[in-house]
């Protein structure tokens, strides 16, 4: 399973033509198997990417929690040719919190829409959405059931919560991925249990920047025990 997304390098087109632009957030839903919907699936895909990438990943995990709705939106800045970013282009790798505001009131509207708690928020990202999630996802008012975050680990330090009810998290990575390197891992891991976090870690033997059936397994494995 291959998840799309351009490298910095080779983004640099789109950053010098300025062809990025902010857009409603909007992308593919899918329905809850199993009505009414009790659960929400938000998944974030990587720079360059889009939903429709994220959105693969669909049939796994409803069929792990049929009572989930789904929704794997596009980034608000379109970079053309169906390559989307969750933060300007320019400002691509961080600080993550620029784009939480956008996020927050999709992820509002959106469990509104469905007639989900926000406490029911299951909250996915892979690469640069996984970023997000977890920047977004540990600062929200009402933290999600979950946060998964594959080959994706940059936290902005400043304004880290404390005292606040914390949702479970899973970091992933792959030995082979050359975009998360192992120190900046490890150090987001040791900062999110620094706050009291339940953080756990799955680090996945010859992966690289990408998402396989290993890691789909162990995010079920981690999601069955809160949504049930």
């Amino acid at each position: 399973m291959n998840r799309r997304e351009l490298g910095f390098s080779a983004a640099a087109a789109f950053l010098t033509a300025s062809t990025a632009r902010a857009a409603e957030i909007n992308g593919p839903r899918r329905r809850a198997p199993k009505a009414p919907a009790k659960w929400l699936y938000l998944l974030l895909h990587g720079f360059g990417s889009n939903g429709d990438d994220m959105y693969s990943l669909a049939p796994a995990f409803q069929d792990a929690v049929p009572t989930a709705a789904l929704v794997s939106p596009n980034a608000p800045f379109s970079m053309g040719n169906g390559a989307y970013s969750w933060l300007p282009p320019t400002g691509a790798q961080g600080p993550f919190m620029n784009g939480a505001a956008a996020l927050n009131g999709f992820i509002d509207a959106e469990l509104q829409r469905q007639g989900v708690p926000a406490e029911n928020l299951l909250l996915i990202g892979f690469s640069q959405g996984s970023s997000l999630a977890i920047n977004v996802g540990i600062r929200r008012p009402v933290p999600p059931a979950v946060v998964v975050a594959y080959e994706g680990a940059r936290l902005d330090m400043a304004g880290l919560p404390s005292g606040r009810s914390k949702p479970p998290m899973l970091l992933v990575r792959g030995t082979e991925d050359d975009r998360v390197q192992p120190a900046m891992f490890d150090a987001t891991v040791a900062a999110l249990k620094g706050i009291g976090l339940p953080v756990r870690t799955s680090v996945l033997s010859g992966l690289g920047h990408n998402i396989d059936e290993r890691g789909i397994k162990v995010a079920i494995d981690l999601i069955r025990t809160v949504a049930v």
